[in-house]
């Protein structure tokens, strides 16, 4: 287990020994699994310091839960759902992801699958691991962090943009899905502005 992941002994020693265990080498991976994994791919990519430090979380997250997915395979009991009714979950969330700046509500969602809101938020879990409403704010807060990367928009419009219909809505948001980072010092630190630099200034403009 590589050092950098930081892993203590016995939790190295733990994830070890259940990968090594493990008989079969194909398992249904988990929708975390799959964010974690498109995350890390991104971040590798930059050079700066700090997003070093992201990528090694991630890495750490993507072993852990690799060992989730191995253990939830193991255990996991059939379900039996039509197939036509999980298609239809599955393609409302990539309108969501093609269009996460409009305005979508859950029982617009829910009848576009032809399906109950209950049984569509329930569905929608099991295929993607999140709510209807968490995935979009997810999707929705990936397209702002990009855009507060990319480009010089106000961090209102940019929220507006985004689908969100208040700034104080998309501030929680944002910190919610970035580990408490709001989207002034997410802008700042994508720019190369060291973490402290970034915050004096912010302290000083209070």
């Amino acid at each position: 287990m590589h050092p950098g992941l930081s892993f203590s002994e016995k939790e190295a020693e733990d994830i070890s020994r259940r990968l090594i265990r493990c008989k079969r080498h194909a398992f249904l991976a988990s929708p975390a699994l799959g964010d974690f994994l498109s995350e890390l791919v991104r971040e590798v990519r930059h050079r700066e310091d700090f997003h070093r430090t992201k990528t090694r979380l991630l890495a750490a997250a993507v072993v852990v839960e690799l060992v989730r997915s191995i253990a939830d395979g193991k255990s996991a009991k059939t379900i039996h759902v039509r197939p036509a009714a999980e298609n239809r979950v599955l393609a409302v969330k990539e309108k969501l992801v093609e269009r996460p700046g409009d305005k979508w509500a859950l029982p617009q969602l829910a009848a576009d699958c032809r399906l109950g809101r209950s049984r569509f938020s329930t569905l929608f879990l099991r295929l993607t691991g999140d709510t209807p409403i968490r995935c979009l704010n997810r999707i929705r807060i990936e397209l702002a962090c990009r855009m507060l990367r990319e480009t010089e928009d106000s961090i209102t419009r940019i929220a507006m943009e985004c689908g969100f219909e208040s700034n104080q809505y998309f501030a929680r948001a944002f910190k919610q899905f970035t580990g408490g980072i709001d989207s002034r010092t997410y802008r700042k630190l994508a720019a190369g502005c060291p973490l402290a630099t970034a915050v004096d200034r912010a302290r000083r403009r209070r």
